[in-house]
C-alpha cells in the first residue's frame, strides 16, 4: 500500500494516522485478508511452477520496474519465477514499496538479502517454503513491513514469535503446518495487527481466546484447521465484533455477516 500516513522514518506512530492507515487497508480488501485467495494458497504442498518463456517473464517485470523508476508505482507483482537478474534489477528501487512474488522464487536465493536495499510496506511470497531463519532475515532487513502474506511458509511458533518485532504490521497472514497454541499466544504481541489469516496450522480450541486478546484485532481468517464450535463460542462471547471466517465462509456468528 502507498505509504500516505507515514513520515520520513517510514513509521506510522500518531493513534490518528494509524486509524486513517487501518481503515484505507479495510476499505482496500473489503471482506479479504490481502488479495484475492488462490487455490492454491490453501493447498499444503507446494505448487509447482507454471512454464513461462524467460523473454515474456522478464519483459513483465522490465516494464514494472520502469514504472516505479519514472515514479508512475509503487509496486510490482511477478506472475514468473523470480530469479536472481530479477532481484539484481530491483536493488536500486527507493520507491518500490510493495513485492509480490507470485511465481515463487529459483532455489538457493537468500530473499532476506535479496531484499536489504529495499523499503517494504508489503511483502506476498507465494509458492515458496521459507523457513524461520529467512523470516529472520526479513524481518531484520524490512522493520517497517505492514503487510506480510506467505501463503506457503515453513514458519514454527519461534517464526510468528519473531514478527512481533514487526512494530507496524497490520496484516499477516501466514501457512505453515507448523503452527501450534504457542504461535497463538504471540498473536497479542503484535500490538498493531488488525487482520491475521492462518491456514492449515495445528491449533487447539483454547487458541481462540489467546488470538482474541489482539486488542486491535478486527478480522480473523482460519483455513484448513477444524475446531469444536464450543471453541468459537468462547471466541466470540470475548470478542462479539470480530469479523471471523472459516474456509473462506463467514462464521454464523460474525456481526458482519449480513453487511458483507
Amino acid at each position: 500500500m502507498h505509504n500516505h500516513a507515514s513520515d520520513a522514518t517510514g513509521r506510522c506512530d500518531s493513534p490518528a494516522r494509524w486509524l486513517t492507515l487501518s481503515l484505507a487497508i479495510f476499505s482496500v480488501i473489503g471482506c479479504r485478508p490481502d488479495d484475492p485467495t488462490r487455490p492454491s494458497d490453501t493447498t499444503p504442498a507446494i505448487p509447482t511452477h507454471a512454464s513461462r518463456s524467460t523473454e515474456k517473464a522478464s519483459a513483465d517485470w522490465m516494464d514494472a520496474i520502469e514504472r516505479v523508476k519514472l515514479g508512475q508505482s509503487q509496486r510490482i507483482v511477478l506472475e514468473s519465477v523470480a530469479d536472481e537478474q530479477f532481484f539484481a534489477a530491483i536493488q536500486s528501487l527507493k520507491g518500490l514499496r510493495e513485492l509480490c512474488l507470485d511465481g515463487g522464487m529459483e532455489p538457493g536465493i537468500d530473499l532476506g538479502n535479496a531484499i536489504e536495499p529495499l523499503q517494504l510496506t508489503h511483502l506476498r511470497v507465494r509458492l515458496v517454503p521459507l523457513e524461520d531463519p529467512q523470516i529472520e532475515k526479513i524481518i531484520a532487513t524490512q522493520p517497517q513491513i505492514r503487510i506480510l502474506n506467505l501463503p506457503h511458509s515453513r514458519l514454527t511458533d519461534q517464526g510468528i514469535q519473531s514478527l512481533s518485532r514487526l512494530k507496524d504490521l497490520a496484516l499477516l497472514r501466514i501457512g505453515s503446518p507448523n503452527l501450534t497454541d504457542e504461535a497463538a499466544r504471540a498473536i497479542p504481541q503484535m500490538v498493531r495487527l488488525s487482520s491475521l489469516h492462518l491456514i492449515g496450522p495445528r491449533l487447539g480450541g483454547d487458541s481462540l481466546l489467546e488470538i482474541a486478546k489482539a486488542k486491535n484485532l478486527q478480522s480473523f481468517y482460519l483455513d484448513d484447521c477444524p475446531l469444536p464450535d464450543a471453541a468459537w463460542e468462547k471466541m466470540f462471547r470475548e470478542r462479539p465484533d470480530l469479523h471471523v471466517h472459516i474456509d473462506q465462509a463467514h462464521h454464523d456468528r460474525d456481526p458482519k455477516r449480513d453487511h458483507l
